[in-house]
């Protein structure tokens, strides 16, 4: 058995548009005697859910392997990706100056009912300049390399669901999950199809608004017209799906 904190409490949830979306249950931290992900019982270390500049706190313990090689590939993308940091590939109109796409860093803001506007952190010194002179550009734009994203977020909601169970699933999903993440820890190679399914989980990400309380690191939410299955709104920021078809948040042994 883990060590575990206070049981959850049920909240109002977000909102969305002025309008109520779902129940909100906060998770509480649970630290189990072995490694989540790896089922290590040693070296375990403090684990954030999601990382601490997200907004996460320290939820459970993975062993310094998972914690710290599967962050490395992963957060600092994952945190481009809420900043709304996009690659900008540009080419100047006209004869003079540079010719061809240039590439540079962005992150797009965009206030209600306006149009976004780019704030450059990084990129080609012309094509800065030209930004900088409002020059006309044509522009398209790319997303970084979804796949380290996809890994932070299956590995967050892999977490969070454990926590929540108070229970490390032994499930054939659960294992293959497992597996996926030992493999990227380990720096082997994937199938394509395993890659790809990692990087689609970028496209189910979803940004919420802050609610004007706090209801935790770790929120497992409620099913809702607009999102069918259970998800966890991790750091007050992100909601991404329950990951596994085959154990449901009510399974839990005392929900």
């Amino acid at each position: 058995m883990g060590r575990r904190e206070a049981a959850e409490a049920r909240h109002p949830g977000f909102v969305r548009d002025g309008r109520f979306t779902a129940g909100a249950y906060t998770v509480p931290r649970f630290d189990f005697e072995r490694c989540p992900i790896c089922l290590r019982p040693d070296d375990l270390t403090d684990e954030h859910v999601p990382m601490k500049s997200l907004g996460g706190k320290v939820m459970t313990r993975t062993c310094s392997d998972c914690n710290n090689r599967l962050g490395s590939v992963s957060e600092a993308a994952l945190r481009s990706v809420v900043a709304g940091e996009v690659i900008v590939e540009a080419a100047r109109q006209g004869a003079d100056g540079f010719r061809g796409f240039r590439k540079a860093t962005v992150a797009l803001r965009q206030a209600p009912s306006a149009i976004p506007e780019m704030h450059v952190t990084s990129g080609d010194n012309e094509l800065l300049a030209a930004i900088s002179s409002g020059e006309p550009l044509a522009v398209r734009y790319r997303l970084f390399d979804p796949f380290p994203s996809g890994i932070a977020i299956l590995k967050y909601a892999y977490l969070a669901a454990c926590i929540w169970l108070r229970e490390i699933p032994i499930t054939e999903e659960a294992e293959s999950i497992r597996l996926v993440l030992m493999a990227i820890r380990d720096g082997e190679e994937l199938p394509e199809d395993v890659c790809e399914a990692i990087s689609g989980l970028i496209h189910i990400l979803v940004l919420v608004e802050n609610p004007s309380h706090d209801l935790g690191s770790i929120v497992l939410v409620e099913p809702t017209t607009v999102h069918s299955g259970w998800g966890f709104v991790l750091g007050q920021r992100l909601r991404c799906p329950w990951p596994f078809s085959d154990v449901q948040p009510t399974d839990r042994r005392d929900a």
